[in-house]
């Protein structure tokens, strides 16, 4: 395990400055738990290689880009789990690739810019992309929704 921070202190109105960067191999297959907290947050992850990701995304303002699902080895569904709390999040996903979006929605409004297949049972949506195809390698994108909006939309 490797854990990454800016330590343990007490921010405040005058830190807004703050900024972490951080740089992974993009010759390593990754299995990401990222605590977002109280942020606002850029997370590129168009040229790494996921085996999953966790996402907790707080009370933040956030951006997640996906890369292909097919890329590396991956030949079954790459899970992706986001609690999103007290957030706006946007999702980018690439055109194209299969991606299947589950939300049990909150009090979040979600936005799906594209051409999605939707179905609904009891609190539960269900989004597959166009052309979803489970057969091989694809995102499995699975959203606790709280409060705040959620967009998932293709680049």
């Amino acid at each position: 395990d490797v854990k990454i921070g800016l330590g343990s202190h007490t921010w405040g109105p005058g830190d807004s400055d703050t900024e972490l960067d951080v740089t992974l191999s993009e010759d390593v297959v990754w299995d990401l738990d990222v605590q977002a907290g109280v942020t606002e947050y850029d997370i590129d992850l168009r040229e790494m290689l996921l085996s999953t990701l966790v996402l907790d995304a707080g009370v933040s303002d956030g951006l997640v880009t996906l890369g292909a699902s097919d890329a590396g080895d991956a030949d079954e569904a790459i899970p992706v789990e986001i609690e999103s709390g007290v957030s706006a999040l946007r999702i980018r996903v690439p055109e194209g690739d299969s991606v299947r979006v589950t939300i049990q929605e909150g009090l979040a409004g979600v936005t799906m810019r594209g051409d999605w297949d939707r179905a609904r049972d009891e609190g539960t949506t269900v989004y597959e992309s166009d052309r979803f195809d489970d057969a091989g390698a694809f995102w499995d994108i699975e959203i606790q929704a709280g409060i705040g909006g959620i967009t998932v939309e293709y680049y």
